[in-house]
């Protein structure tokens, strides 16, 4: 993907524990960023905006966070920059402007567990004050050596979901019985929007 700069909104949903994120660079750790290109489930809408997959990571810390960023409107005229290759107009300093509509957090980077072991997950989420969607759907996938899997998948309504208030966040916990892990696993856990 080429080099891009996105811009967040601050009415965007908060980032939880952001100032280990923010001191990371004073505290000599290492902030790893992954982006990539998203695509919403459910219906588009009518005036398809590009969404964006954005993992953040702290190291040795236990920061690890997933945004889905949503591109905003920027009113074009002959000045406007344009990014090649993504075709998408750019602000008058040459970010990418956007907004935060989901966030997905963790506190925990890994887990092990002994074979046929029980393992606690964790996972919490949260999104912009309108709600997007009712439903949503929360899965936990094991990473080792490049081969991936999933183990855990939750889905609810948001009404249904302890917490789901505006601004606060839902914590999911379950145990798995009876998994095959073998080695100690990457734990990645991700949430899937379903748009109205």
């Amino acid at each position: 993907m080429p080099l891009v700069l996105p811009s967040v909104a601050v009415s965007s949903p908060q980032i939880p524990d952001a100032h280990v994120l923010l001191h990371a660079d004073c505290n000599e750790q290492e902030v790893t960023c992954e982006l990539s290109r998203y695509s919403p489930h459910g219906p588009q809408e009518a005036q398809e905006a590009t969404h964006f997959l954005v993992s953040l990571s702290v190291e040795g810390g236990e920061f690890s966070i997933a945004l889905i960023l949503k591109t905003s409107v920027v009113e074009r005229d002959h000045s406007t920059l344009i990014q090649n290759k993504l075709g998408l107009p750019l602000s008058p300093s040459g970010t990418l402007l956007t907004e935060v509509i989901f966030l997905v957090f963790s506190h925990i980077k890994s887990v092990s567990a002994p074979l046929k072991g029980d393992v606690l997950l964790y996972c919490g989420f949260r999104q912009q004050e309108t709600p997007l969607a009712q439903e949503v759907a929360v899965e936990w996938r094991l990473q080792h050596r490049g081969k991936g899997w999933k183990v855990f998948e939750m889905k609810t309504r948001l009404d249904d979901a302890e917490g789901s208030t505006v601004g606060e966040c839902c914590h999911w916990y379950s145990a798995l019985s009876g998994s095959d892990i073998r080695l100690t696993t990457t734990e990645i856990c991700t949430a899937l929007q379903q748009q109205r």
